[in-house]
């Protein structure tokens, strides 16, 4: 997730417990909410139990959340089980190694509003 005004940008990885990202399994369409691990995954919930998801399945954004478009890649599903309840467990290894990153490129899609532009930490 990325906060940005006119001085400041605050970047979460989607690694972070607080993170929750829009999500699908791009093979089968099935939607989903996906949450850090604190470490270096994450999780994928509310995908039911029957649903077809198997290890391997690359996780895309959805674009449901308001915050990241459709379509950009979030990782690839490492363990898919059968939940204790109604969802799947499933586990997923991001996509780029978090560990290795050295910049990141910041790119406006939508006007600021007026008092983001504005804001003075």
């Amino acid at each position: 997730m990325v906060l940005t005004t006119k001085e400041l940008t605050k970047i979460q990885l989607i690694t972070d417990r607080n993170c929750a990202v829009g999500a699908l399994v791009e093979r089968t369409r099935r939607q989903g909410i996906l949450r850090g691990d604190g470490t270096s995954g994450a999780q994928l919930y509310d995908i039911a139990s029957p649903a077809d998801v198997q290890v391997g399945d690359q996780v895309l954004t959805a674009g449901i959340d308001g915050v990241f478009p459709k379509g950009i890649p979030i990782g690839t599903v490492v363990r898919a089980d059968r939940g204790a309840d109604l969802f799947k467990s499933i586990t997923v290894r991001p996509a780029v190694d978090f560990g290795s990153i050295e910049s990141v490129i910041v790119l406006h899609t939508r006007k600021l509003p007026h008092d983001v532009v504005r804001y003075s930490p």
